[in-house]
């Protein structure tokens, strides 16, 4: 949040876009404008320069200064704008993908301070009818917002067309909540038996270590500690930093993991391409995954339509009730959710799983599992129907002995009030 404190006559509000960013800093004559200011930082979540909340608080017309500064066309500041910020090299590389390949072509020709609020508006309708999915247009505009909030920052132009603006937000579509899909150990063995032979230890790797399906694709064999007395594996986070972590495996999946690495180099992918590169998960899931997850869904007795050559199309599935075959479409992320539900059948902390997945705070882990943790002992469930009975019975005795000692009162109050005067 924004900070607002008085300065002797003055009043100052401070904020910073990140934890490792300047400090952006304001300072104004009264509290109200200084409130304003404080408002205006928080609205476009703290992504706006000093220069900007200048000049909407205190109405300054002029441009900031940018003199001996020329903009740049938008397709030159593309890798400048991601160098440097604390997100993995992975994440760092599809940003600048998805800057070169979407951003840029949508404003060819632009400078970057040609580009204004309406010309951006423009560029995320033309997303949505084009039918784009609506994670894909929050992520197109999450990266054009830091792309354009670069270019300000370097007084390539004026103001962010992508931020926020006061008072108001930009529309975006909404993104329908995917269901995660937790798989029990039966279709767990459908999905590996599906697989190519030599992506049949994925799926085990995922099933038993809980890890993201772009860190399983990070493996190198120098990563892996087989041999040691509770086997491990060195965890390259794959969204942050701070997602590096050592986990724990079973010897099975040890076992499994150090036959697959046999005669590798230390540098070599766990799960690298032919040539010894690594995967791109966009790839695995189109060319590996998804023709396997089809496969574990027919049903031998009842296979899907022909084409009119005669084939079974790759990705065409039964649509029978028989239990012999897959009926849900997992993603690959779903072998972590499934390992997650097994660890908490098994009663693991929650601290514990949340450590071994790499969240930033156990409210991540509640948020998404926390829905499959029991609540209580339900074998006890009895005891507090039982509990219950016992303490009607309790006061309805307290209640009968009550009435009882009323009922005296009233037949013989002279006597009893004597018998109590004698008594003190």
């Amino acid at each position: 949040m924004a900070s607002m404190a008085p300065r002797g006559n003055s009043f100052q509000v401070r904020w910073r876009p990140s934890r490792k960013a300047d400090w952006e800093t304001c300072t104004f004559s009264n509290e109200t404008d200084a409130d304003a200011a404080k408002k205006l930082a928080e609205a476009r979540n703290h992504l706006i320069t000093k220069d900007e909340v200048y000049r909407v608080v205190l109405g300054i017309e002029e441009e900031p200064e940018t003199v001996g500064v020329i903009s740049p066309f938008v397709k030159d500041i593309v890798v400048d704008a991601f160098k440097g910020r604390d997100i993995a090299d992975s994440t760092r590389k599809e940003y600048v993908r998805l800057g070169r390949n979407m951003i840029a072509p949508a404003f060819d020709g632009l400078r970057c301070a040609e580009v204004d609020r309406p010309r951006y508006l423009t560029f995320i309708t033309s997303l949505v009818d084009k039918g784009c999915k609506p994670a894909y247009i929050r992520k197109a505009h999450a990266v054009a917002h830091v792309l354009f909030g670069f270019a300000v920052t370097e007084k390539y132009m004026a103001v962010n067309p992508a931020a926020k603006p006061v008072g108001g937000k930009t529309e975006l579509p909404k993104i329908k909540k995917y269901d995660s899909i937790f798989l029990t150990h039966f279709e767990a063995d459908l999905v590996r038996a599906s697989m190519p032979p030599s992506w049949e230890d994925f799926v085990d790797t995922g099933c038993g270590t809980g890890m993201r399906p772009g860190e399983i694709l990070e493996l190198k064999v120098s990563d892996l500690f087989l041999e040691r007395n509770k086997p491990y594996i060195h965890v390259r986070g794959t969204k942050t930093d701070d997602a590096d972590r050592t986990i724990f495996i079973s010897r099975k999946l040890a076992k499994i993991l150090a036959a697959r690495v046999k005669g590798k180099r230390k540098d070599a992918y766990v799960f690298g391409t032919a040539r010894g590169h690594k995967w791109d998960l966009r790839n695995f899931r189109r060319r590996i995954w998804w023709p396997a997850i089809a496969k574990a869904s027919r049903c031998a007795s009842h296979p899907p339509k022909a084409d009119k050559s005669g084939a079974i199309p790759i990705l065409a599935v039964s649509t029978c009730l028989c239990e012999s075959r897959l009926h849900s479409r997992p993603r690959p992320h779903d072998l972590r959710h499934s390992h997650v539900g097994w660890l908490i059948e098994a009663a693991w902390d929650f601290f514990a799983i949340m450590r071994r997945l790499g969240h930033a705070s156990i409210q991540t882990t509640f948020n998404i599992y926390g829905h499959r943790r029991p609540d209580g002992d339900t074998d006890k469930l009895d005891e507090l129907d039982e509990m219950a009975a016992a303490e009607r019975q309790k006061t309805a005795a307290k209640n009968a002995r009550d009435e009882t000692m009323g009922s005296v009162t009233r037949i013989y109050p002279d006597t009893l009030n004597g018998e109590l005067g004698r008594a003190a």
